[in-house]
C-alpha cells in the first residue's frame, strides 16, 4: 500500500504547468461578484431574445417594404398605360416624353421605356420612348437604363380594342429601401446596447445593495462565530429582504440553537456516567499494545473480583470465561481486531464462588495510522435475569406452539367442511337452476307458440299471455339468484361488447329521473369529452350506475343528483372514464363509511330499512371486475361522493342508422314488432334434437318443424352417436344432462370419430346457466351455447350463424303487431291509486309488483285484459320512461 501511495504522488507530479493555471482560472471565476454574474447572464439573455426579436421584425418590415415598392411600381405602371394609350396611338411624341417625365417623381424609379409598333403606310417597324436618371439622379430622355437582375423591372402592354400598340416598362431600384432599412437595423441595435447597459447597471446595483451586502454581512457574522468572538456590532448592518432575512434569522437561531445542545451535551454526559451505573454497566479498556485491561468499579463488582487477584492481562480474563464459550469468544474478538466488525458479543463466566453468570459485551477499536488496532474499549452487562426469562418464554412458545398446531388442525377439519359446504350450495344452485329452468323451457316456449296460434280465442290468448309473464318473471328471480351466487363463489366474468355510452347514460338517466322528480329532486348529467362508442359490459355497468343513483334518491329528501361523467385519452386507442355521483342528502358518518360496502349493511337513517343493503357490495366488486375501484367522499349531513374510474378500449362502430334515442317526455309509445320467418327458412336442413325429456324435444319439433327442417330424435347419448352416424345430420342441438353419457361426453365421441363423412355443428341446449358449462362445452367441442328457456329470437339467430341461412329481404322483416299504441287515455280506466302503484313498481324496477297489478287487471275484464297486454308489451320493448310518462301526463291532466 505504502508503494501504490508514492507511485501516485510520483505521477501526479510529473503533471505540466497548465493543470495549476487551469485551477487559478477557476478561482478567479468563483471569486467574481454574484450580481455581476447575474447581471450580464441576464443582459445576454435579454440581448439574444431582443435580437432574435429585432431580426425577425426586420425581415418582416423588409418584405413588407419591398412588397409595397413591388405594388407601388405595380400601380404606377397600369396608372402609365392608361395615360399613354392615346398619345401613343397618336404618336404624340410631346405628350409621351411629358408622362414619362411625370412618372419619375417616384425617386426609386430609375428609368421608363414605352416601345411602340409602327403601321403607317409603308412604315412599319418600333419607335423606342425612354427615360432615365443620371449620376445625379436628374431625370434625362437620354439616360435610359438596361434591366439588370439586381433590379426591380415592370412590363405592361398597351392595348387598344384587344391589340397591343405598345410596352411599357419599368425599372426601379432597392437602393432607398435598403438604406432606410440600414438606418432602421443600426438604431434598433443602438437601442439593444443603450438597454443592456443600462439593465446590467441596474441589476448590479440593485443585487448589491439586497444581496451582496446582507451575504457579506452574514459572512462576517459567521467568521466571529468561528473565532469565538460572539454577537457583533449589528447597528451598521444592511436591510435585509425576503430570504436573506430568512437566512440571516436562520443561522443566528442555528449558534443558539448549538450553543445550547452543547450545554445539553455536557448533560448527557453527566446523566450517562449515572445512567451507566444504574444500568449495572461495567466500562473497560484494553491496550493491546501492552495487553493491559483496565476495568471500573462494575466490572470488578460484575466478576467477584478485587483489584489484587486480577492482574488485567488477556489471559486472566479468558480464565474467567466457561471453557464451552471461549473459543468462540476469541473468534469474535479475532474477527473484530482484524477490521470485520465492530465486537459485540455474549459468553458466560464462573465467579470464585461457582456460580454461573451471562454477560453481554460490545467495544468500539480504535487503530493507528496504518490500521492495526491498538486500543479496544467496551461495556459488559449482565443478563443472567433476562437469560432465565428468555429460557422461560421459549418453553411457553413452545406450548403455544403445540396449541397452535391443535387449533390448526382443527380449523383445517372446519375449513376442509366449509369448502365442502360451499360445494354442496354449488351443486345444489346448478341443480335448482336446473330443475327449474327446464319446466320453464316449456312452459315459456309452449305458452308463447299457443298465444300466437290463430284458432285460440281472445281470451285464451290474455291466459297464456298471462302464464308467459309469469314465466318470464319467475325466470328473472331465478337469474338474480344465480348471479348473487357467482358473485359470492366469485365466478361472474365480464362480457364486454361495443356499447353506446350515451344511450347507457340516457337509459339510466331516464330510469331514475321518474323517481327523482316525484320526490321533487333535481337529476342532472355532466359530461365531458365522451367517446361514442366503447368496449365495455354494458349490464354491469349499467347495474352499477343504477344502485348508486338508486341510492341518492333514497337518501335525498331535498336538493339535487349529479351523474358526472368525464373522458381522458391514455393513447393507442384507449382511455379512462370517471364516474362521480353527486348528491346533496344526509351524507355517511366517518363509522359508516368503513362498513358501507360490506353485504347487508346499510346506512343509519331515515329510509335505512329499505332494501337489503346488497347494492354497494355487488357495485364495488363488478367495478373492481372492470378494472376499477368503488370509493366514497362524505361526511353527516354534506352529502356524499360516489366515485370510480374505467380503463376503456374505444371502439368503431360500421357506419349505419344512429340507435333512436329514449324521450324523457314521449307521450307515445313505439309499435311493437315482430319478426316473421318465412315457411321454407330451414332449406330442408337435417337437424338432431338430443334430449331426455320429450317435452324439450316436442317444443324443438314444434318450432322448427313449421319451417322446412328435416328433423329426427335422440332420448340419451347412445341413441344421439347412432344417429350422428346413421343420419349425417347438418346441426344437434344437444342437452347436457342426460342418463347414462352426458352431453359433453357425447361431443367429444363425435369430434373424435374419424369415420364420420363431415362433422356436424353442434350446439349445446341446457338449463344450467353457469359460465362454468359454457366453457366446458366449447371446450368439448361446442359450437355455440343455449340456455333453458330457449329465447326464440336467439335459437333463430344461432341456426342462421351455424347452417348459413339467411331470410330473404321479402320474407325476413318487420311486421306492425295488431296491436295499437298505448295513450294516457287508455291509463284513465285504472284507479289513481293503480296508477301509483304501477308508477311505484316502474320507479323501483319491482317487477314483481308490475306483474301482480297486470294480472289483476286481466282478470277483471275483457277490456282490461288488453290494457294489461298493451302495458306488458311496452315492458317487453323496455319502455319504462314512456309509461311513466304517460302516467304523469294523465296526472296533470287531472290537476288542471
Amino acid at each position: 500500500m505504502t508503494n501504490s501511495v508514492a507511485h501516485m504522488s510520483g505521477h501526479e507530479a510529473s503533471v505540466p504547468g497548465p493543470q495549476p493555471l487551469r485551477q487559478r482560472l477557476v478561482l478567479r471565476l468563483q471569486s467574481l461578484s454574484i450580481a455581476l454574474i447575474v447581471s450580464v447572464l441576464l443582459s445576454t439573455v435579454i440581448t439574444v431574445v431582443l435580437s432574435i426579436f429585432a431580426w425577425f421584425f426586420y425581415q418582416s418590415e423588409r418584405a413588407a417594404r419591398i412588397e409595397q415598392l413591388h405594388r407601388t411600381i405595380e400601380l404606377q405602371a397600369k396608372q402609365l398605360v392608361i395615360a399613354l394609350q392615346q398619345p401613343v396611338w397618336g404618336y404624340d411624341e410631346t405628350q409621351i416624353h411629358s408622362l414619362l417625365l411625370s412618372g419619375m417623381n417616384n425617386v426609386n424609379l430609375l428609368g421608363i421605356e414605352v416601345r411602340s409598333q409602327i403601321k403607317t403606310g409603308q412604315e412599319q417597324g418600333q419607335r423606342l420612348y425612354q427615360i432615365g436618371r443620371d449620376e445625379q439622379g436628374i431625370a434625362r430622355p437620354d439616360a435610359a437604363l438596361a434591366p439588370t437582375p439586381e433590379l426591380l423591372t415592370e412590363q405592361h402592354p398597351i392595348l387598344i380594342d384587344g391589340k397591343e400598340i405598345a410596352k411599357v416598362s419599368l425599372f426601379a431600384s432597392y437602393r432607398f429601401v435598403h438604406q432606410e432599412l440600414r438606418e432602421r437595423r443600426n438604431g434598433i441595435f443602438a437601442g439593444i446596447i443603450v438597454l443592456d447597459l443600462t439593465l446590467v447597471g441596474a441589476v448590479y446595483l440593485l443585487l448589491r445593495s439586497l444581496m451582496l451586502l446582507p451575504i457579506k454581512r452574514i459572512e462576517l457574522f459567521a467568521a466571529a462565530i468561528r473565532s469565538g468572538a460572539g454577537e457583533t456590532d449589528r447597528r451598521s448592518e444592511p436591510i435585509f429582504f425576503g430570504e436573506l432575512k430568512a437566512l440571516d434569522q436562520s443561522i443566528r437561531a442555528m449558534t443558539t440553537l448549538l450553543d445550547r445542545r452543547l450545554q445539553e451535551t455536557r448533560a448527557v454526559e453527566e446523566r450517562l456516567k449515572m445512567a451507566t451505573r444504574a444500568a449495572s454497566l461495567g466500562i473497560w479498556d484494553w491496550n493491546i499494545q501492552t495487553n493491559v485491561q483496565l476495568w471500573d468499579d462494575a466490572m470488578y463488582s460484575m466478576y467477584r473480583l478485587s483489584r489484587t487477584s486480577f492482574d488485567g492481562s488477556y489471559q486472566s480474563w479468558l480464565d474467567t470465561l466457561l471453557p464451552e464459550d471461549r473459543q468462540a469468544t476469541m473468534a469474535a474478538f479475532d474477527k473484530a481486531l482484524a477490521g470485520d466488525y465492530e465486537y459485540e458479543g455474549e459468553f458466560r463466566i464462573t465467579r470464585p464462588d461457582g456460580s454461573l453468570r451471562h454477560l453481554r459485551s460490545a467495544a468500539l477499536i480504535f487503530r493507528d495510522a496504518d490500521g492495526r488496532a491498538i486500543r479496544m474499549v467496551g461495556v459488559s452487562q449482565d443478563i443472567s435475569e433476562r437469560k432465565t426469562a428468555e429460557i422461560e418464554l421459549e418453553q411457553h412458545r413452545h406450548h403455544l406452539q403445540d396449541l397452535v398446531l391443535a387449533r390448526t388442525s382443527e380449523l383445517s377439519v372446519a375449513m376442509d367442511a366449509a369448502y365442502a359446504a360451499n360445494r354442496a350450495k354449488s351443486i345444489f344452485l346448478a341443480t335448482m337452476s336446473h330443475e327449474l329452468r327446464t319446466p320453464l323451457n316449456s312452459v315459456i316456449g309452449f305458452s308463447r307458440m299457443m298465444a300466437e296460434s290463430r284458432s285460440m280465442s281472445p281470451d285464451d290468448k290474455r291466459n297464456l299471455e298471462l302464464i308467459h309473464l309469469s314465466g318470464k318473471h319467475l325466470l328473472h328471480l331465478i337469474n338474480d339468484i344465480l348471479e348473487l351466487s357467482k358473485i359470492e363463489a366469485g365466478r361472474t366474468q365480464l362480457r364486454p361488447t361495443l356499447t353506446g355510452l350515451p344511450q347507457i347514460l340516457r337509459e339510466v338517466c331516464d330510469l331514475i329521473g321518474v323517481r327523482a322528480r316525484e320526490k321533487g329532486l333535481t337529476l342532472s348529467l355532466r359530461t365531458e369529452g365522451l367517446p361514442a362508442h366503447i368496449r365495455i359490459d354494458p349490464d354491469k355497468l349499467r347495474q352499477v350506475l343504477l344502485n348508486l343513483l338508486s341510492n341518492a334518491v333514497k337518501f335525498v329528501e331535498q336538493g339535487s343528483i349529479e351523474l358526472s361523467v368525464s373522458f381522458s385519452p391514455a393513447g393507442d386507442g384507449h382511455g379512462l372514464l370517471k364516474f362521480d355521483v353527486i348528491d346533496t342528502g344526509f351524507g355517511i358518518s366517518a363509522a359508516d363509511i368503513e362498513h358501507i360496502f360490506e353485504p347487508f349493511v346499510q346506512v343509519q337513517g331515515p329510509h335505512s330499512s329499505e332494501g337489503t343493503g346488497l347494492g354497494l357490495s355487488i357495485s364495488r366488486q363488478f367495478v373492481r371486475l372492470m378494472g376499477g375501484e368503488l370509493s366514497v367522499q362524505s361526511q353527516a349531513g354534506l352529502g356524499s361522493t360516489f366515485s370510480f374510474t374505467l380503463p376503456v378500449e374505444l371502439g368503431e362502430l360500421n357506419p349505419g342508422p344512429a340507435p333512436a334515442a329514449w324521450p324523457l317526455n314521449s307521450l307515445d309509445s313505439p309499435t311493437a314488432l315482430t319478426l316473421a320467418r318465412p315457411p321454407h327458412f330451414g332449406q330442408g336442413r337435417r337437424v338432431l334434437l338430443v334430449d331426455d325429456l320429450d317435452e324439450g324435444r316436442r317444443l324443438l319439433r314444434a318450432i322448427l318443424e313449421p319451417l322446412d327442417f328435416k328433423l329426427s330424435e335422440a332420448a340419451d347419448g347412445r341413441q344421439a352417436l347412432e344417429a350422428v352416424a346413421l343420419e349425417c345430420p347438418d346441426l344437434v342441438l344437444m342437452d347436457l344432462h342426460m342418463p347414462g353419457m352426458n352431453g359433453l361426453e357425447v361431443i367429444r365421441e363425435i369430434r373424435r370419430d374419424a369415420q364420420l363423412q363431415a362433422q356436424p355443428r353442434i350446439v349445446m341446449v341446457t338449463a344450467t346457466a353457469f359460465d362454468e358449462q359454457r366453457m366446458n362445452a366449447l371446450a368439448a367441442g361446442a359450437d355455440d351455447f343455449l340456455v333453458k328457456p330457449l329465447d326464440q329470437d336467439a335459437l333463430f339467430a344461432v341456426l342462421e350463424d351455424q347452417l348459413g341461412l339467411q331470410a330473404s329481404s321479402n320474407e325476413h322483416q318487420l311486421i306492425a303487431s295488431s296491436r295499437r299504441s298505448l295513450s294516457s287515455g287508455d291509463l284513465a280506466r285504472l284507479a289513481p291509486e293503480q296508477r301509483q302503484q304501477l308508477r311505484r313498481g316502474l320507479q323501483e324496477l319491482d317487477r314483481a309488483q308490475v306483474d301482480g297489478l297486470l294480472q289483476e287487471l286481466a282478470a277483471r275484464s275483457p277490456a282490461d285484459a288488453d290494457l294489461s297486454s298493451m302495458i306488458s308489451e311496452m315492458l317487453a320493448h323496455y319502455q319504462h320512461p314512456e309509461l311513466c310518462a304517460l302516467i304523469d301526463a294523465l296526472e296533470q291532466q287531472g290537476t288542471a
